[in-house]
Formats: structure tokens, sequence, C-alpha cells
């Protein structure tokens, strides 16, 4: 199974593991948080664009286990599923799929709105220069007839 892809690091004792779940996770599939002697975890992309990792503790001492997912960019960590592993991260694929959709359409709005200013912007300036060419053009037919009626004279 996914254990077998991935392999597997223990982590024995309190030290780092239990300093880094009290520091980053209020709430951790109902794991004591006191003494954890003993979790196996590791670490899965979900997708290949996503950038969200997922972290699966293990402890076989009392058989629990908690999915967290953190995402690399903001470094935010959420739990997201306890126990029936298999079947909740596919709901948890399909949910990260929805919130990347959604990131990508609020893109696409940013990108539209961009595109619709510079168009505007463009717009303008080909105007303004057309503006300062007929500015130009009667400038200098106003001193050709200047000159040329100051000539017949």
């Amino acid at each position: 199974m996914v254990c077998g892809l991935l392999g597997l690091t223990n982590f024995n004792g309190e030290g780092f593991l239990i300093l880094m779940i009290k520091n980053s996770f209020l709430f951790l599939s109902n794991i004591m948080i006191k003494r954890i002697p003993n979790i196996s975890m590791f670490i899965i992309l979900l997708g290949i664009n996503t950038k969200v990792f997922a972290t699966y503790y293990y402890r076989p001492a009392d058989d629990k286990s908690a999915l967290v997912l953190t995402e690399e960019k903001r470094g935010q960590c959420v739990v997201v599923a306890e126990n029936n592993l298999d079947v909740k991260i596919e709901n948890v694929m399909n949910e990260l799929r929805s919130h990347i959709k959604d990131l990508n359409n609020k893109i696409d709005n940013v990108d539209n709105n961009l595109n619709v200013k510079i168009n505007n912007l463009r717009n303008r300036s080909r105007s303004d220069i057309g503006t300062d060419i007929i500015i130009i053009l009667v400038t200098v037919l106003i001193s050709l007839s200047v000159y040329l009626f100051l000539n017949k004279m």
C-alpha cells in the first residue's frame, strides 16, 4: 500500500515531534500531546502541482492515526482525517482540487482585469498620440500659412 511505497520514519520519545505538534497544531486527531512514546510518520505529496503535503501520523500502541495537510507556501496546517484514511484521502484530494480550482479562477479574474486595464491604457495612449499628431499638423499648417503670408508682403 502507500506505506510500502513511501517508506516510514520512526520518531521515539518526546523531543522534536512533541514540540512540533504542541507549537503547530491545536488539535491533532485525539492524539494525547502529553506523552507519545512511538509515532511513525511519512509525508506524501498530494497531486503533482498542488504543493500541498500530507503527513500521516500513526501510533501503534493504541492504533491512533491522523492525517495533517500542510500547504508549502503559507505553512498552514490543518487536520483533515482520523482513522479510515483510505476513504477520506479521496475526499481530501477532491476538496484540494476544488480549492485549487477556486484559486485558479481568482487568478484568471485578476488576469482579465489587468488585461482590461492594459487595453484601456493602450487605447488612451493611441488617442493621445492621435491628438498630439493633429495638434502638430495644425501648428505646422498655421506656421506655413504665416510664412507664406509674410513672404508675399
